[in-house]
């Protein structure tokens, strides 16, 4: 029995030094081209699909995870997101305070800033409303006074949104 098999091994590894020829009519030949085309042309489609979907999902991943991380650090300064003492931050919030109050804005409106210039201004006014009318409306004077700091499109964008929401 061992021999049996030595010898179907040794007659298989010298077949397989041998080419073997098929021949195949020219059409035939131009088909399978054609059709090993598409399917390549097809999977070339599918990557850059699953690829868009990718950094899509990357980047909503990344902006969550941020947002996470901007309310944890909120939540020990919650005094500086009432709507109140924002609108009129510069009598409420003095020394150190005013200086704390101006990073949050900053990191606010930096926030939104991200998401309106990675061209989700759609989600934001639907996906992320409570979350625009958190920091936009909140913050809407200081960012009044900081305009010159951000792109005009976004100062644009982001002033008719509160407009809206008022």
């Amino acid at each position: 029995m061992v021999a049996m098999l030595a010898i179907f091994f040794c007659r298989a590894m010298t077949a397989a030094d041998r080419v073997i020829v098929v021949p195949v009519p020219a059409s035939l030949r131009d088909w399978i081209t054609f059709a090993g085309s598409l399917i390549t042309l097809a999977a070339l489609v599918v990557a850059i699909v699953t690829l868009r979907w990718s950094v899509k999902q990357w980047r909503w991943t990344y902006f969550t995870k941020e947002w996470s991380t901007l309310m944890h650090f909120l939540k020990d300064d919650a005094r500086f997101m009432d709507a109140e003492n924002a609108a009129n931050y510069k009598m409420a919030f003095a020394g150190e305070d005013r200086m704390k109050y101006d990073v949050i804005a900053r990191l606010c409106i930096g926030y939104l800033d991200d998401l309106y210039f990675l061209g989700s201004e759609k989600e934001m006014c639907t996906w992320f409303r409570g979350t625009m009318r958190l920091f936009a409306v909140t913050h809407r004077a200081w960012l009044e006074d900081n305009r010159d700091a951000y792109d005009p499109r976004f100062y644009r964008f982001i002033s008719s949104w509160t407009k809206s929401e008022q």
